[in-house]
């Protein structure tokens, strides 16, 4: 994989390429692994480029590699490494975070989504609802928990954009 263009056409031709009469799929078992990570940064863009020491290497557009991933689910070759397409989605995506934080018994830390349109429009609103909206978080934990409620607002917390590797977004 070079780029999305061919992540594209794998997934565009896959039911043709990895049907039933494929040589691969004479194999008792046959399954898909794709050591490649999903980001959100333009390829080739300069913190893609500078994250580890291979130039970037492995990094791809997520929209392309998850639109593969599942045309090749769908043509009946599973997903053995690293997850099925659903759940790496979720997990590189990090939306598990501030889907499971107000289950009390998986002590996920209070945590929030923030849509990057809003980041977009005005950083400053978004951050003011962000911090607004991990105080209603921690509030609910707080009561599903049967602890004390927190006291005052919350004044800051961690950022950290989804499809992101090495630390590259906190």
């Amino acid at each position: 994989i070079e780029d999305r263009s061919d992540m594209a056409r794998i997934a565009d031709a896959a039911s043709l390429i990895f049907g039933p009469s494929h040589p691969a799929r004479r194999a008792m078992h046959t399954c898909a692994m794709y050591h490649l990570y999903p980001t959100s940064f333009e390829e080739h863009c300069v913190p893609s480029m500078e994250t580890g020491e291979d130039g970037g290497a492995a990094f791809v557009d997520q929209k392309g590699l998850f639109r593969m991933i599942q045309a090749m689910e769908r043509a009946g070759v599973p997903t053995r490494f690293p997850h099925p397409s659903g759940f790496y989605e979720l997990l590189a995506s990090k939306r598990w975070t501030y889907m499971l934080s107000l289950a009390p018994h998986l002590r996920v830390p209070p945590t929030v989504a923030v849509p990057r349109m809003l980041c977009e429009q005005d950083i400053s609103t978004a951050a003011e609802q962000a911090l607004a909206s991990l105080g209603e978080v921690k509030r609910q934990q707080a009561k599903f928990g049967g602890g004390e409620p927190p006291r005052g607002e919350v004044l800051k917390g961690v950022a950290k954009l989804g499809f992101s590797w090495e630390a590259l977004d906190v």
